[in-house]
């Protein structure tokens, strides 16, 4: 894992410096209320086994559309796990999901983990002419899975998704309604006073500045390959290094090990 870290370093500081000029988009929470604090304590103490739970669609399961290979789920294990090896990360991404079964299927495949943190990253398949899911139903999903996380104890992190390839299908499946389903992310973090890391943000605008290098990125038009999900990782290494508070002397090994 190390070599393959360094050996991806250089793509990685690439594309953030082609993106230099964007500011980090994400929420960092008024501090009096921020139940992180409590999530950072329990990850900076070895003693204790934090338990974090990706939940998802194909983007975060690991499946045919990179090969079977490591996704930004598994790089982000080794950060944390370089942190503090007695984490646990749970893959509870499943391909086709929407708001719509994530929530139907949320005690089963994230609340019975019991859940120190989680990381919520639906919004792709609601936008999808393949599912019935209206942008009202997608409000209100996605309003109630925060609710039930946050009842369970469990601090949420959300995020937004990646940008597509144009045209997918030729017009016949349309996802018009998915940038508004990332937008109104942004919107709901803000009502809930969650953080949110906007990985749409920096995946648009990379396809705007270099479009070839966008595509380089993807495995077909909607899921990104293994270096496009080294682009996932690079994203929320950062962001996450911030919403931690986490000092070099942490964060250094996750970046190569």
């Amino acid at each position: 894992m190390k070599k393959l870290l360094l050996r991806t370093n250089f793509f990685i500081i690439f594309i953030l410096i082609l993106l230099s000029c964007s500011k980090a988009n994400f929420t960092i929470m008024k501090k009096e209320s921020s139940k992180l604090l409590q999530f950072r304590e329990k990850l900076l103490n070895v003693k204790q086994k934090p338990v974090i739970v990706f939940l998802g669609d194909s983007i975060t399961e690991k499946n045919i559309h990179n090969k079977n290979r490591e996704n930004y789920v598994d790089y982000l294990k080794y950060f944390f796990k370089s942190i503090n090896p007695n984490v646990e990360i749970i893959n509870s991404g499943i391909s086709g999901s929407t708001t719509r079964d994530s929530l139907k299927r949320l005690q089963k495949d994230v609340l019975a983990y019991k859940p120190d943190l989680t990381f919520i990253v639906l919004g792709v398949n609601d936008g999808s002419t393949w599912f019935d899911v209206s942008f009202e139903e997608f409000q209100t999903n996605y309003r109630a899975i925060i609710k039930q996380v946050k009842e369970s104890g469990s601090e949420i992190i959300l995020m937004t998704q990646n940008e597509f390839k144009d045209n997918p299908y030729d017009g016949k499946v349309t996802f018009t309604k998915y940038p508004k389903n990332e937008e109104e992310i942004l919107t709901i973090a803000k009502e809930f006073n969650l953080p949110v890391i906007d990985n749409y943000k920096y995946w648009r605008e990379l396809k705007i500045k270099d479009k070839e290098l966008f595509n380089s990125l993807m495995s077909d038009w909607a899921h990104p390959n293994d270096k496009g999900h080294i682009f996932f990782y690079s994203i929320m290494r950062r962001q996450l290094i911030q919403l931690l508070n986490l000092d070099k002397s942490v964060w250094e090994k996750g970046l190569i090990e």
